[in-house]
């Protein structure tokens, strides 16, 4: 019997883009819609040629209310609202599927829907170090 193989997270992330992408070419080729998006619970996230997209439902909280964290491949978003009777509360952390440039990174409310826009990156080339002998 073959030795069974433990796929990590990352492996397993991009097999699921290279299957979005053939999916995606058919799709394109049938004039159907794109399979593009993954939806966790309510939030959705797609890829749109070198960009991501994350949809967010935050209703009751202002702009103000929110604050974005951002590096190369985590997201975090916190919400919080204080009124007299009330205090709201919303965490939440994303390992993103690829690389993004936090710097051109943007992000809208409108209607209580967050709506992130990230440009893709490509992944970093190995840089070769030299071994000098002492």
């Amino acid at each position: 019997m073959p030795d069974l193989r433990l796929w990590s997270d990352g492996q397993l992330l991009q097999l699921r883009e290279e299957m979005d992408k053939l999916f995606d070419g058919f799709c394109s080729d049938m004039g159907l819609p794109s399979v593009s998006c993954l939806q966790s619970d309510e939030m959705t996230i797609c890829r749109e040629d070198e960009r991501i997209v994350i949809s967010q439902p935050l209703p009751g909280y202002d702009a103000e209310d929110i604050e974005i964290s951002l590096t190369e491949k985590v997201l975090g978003i916190e919400a919080q609202t204080k009124s007299e009777r009330e205090y709201s509360h919303f965490s939440r952390t994303l390992e993103l599927p690829c690389r993004v440039d936090p710097k051109t990174a943007t992000a809208t409310i409108s209607s209580g829907v967050l709506t992130i826009r990230l440009n893709r990156t490509a992944a970093p080339k190995a840089r070769r170090i030299p071994v000098i002998a002492k």
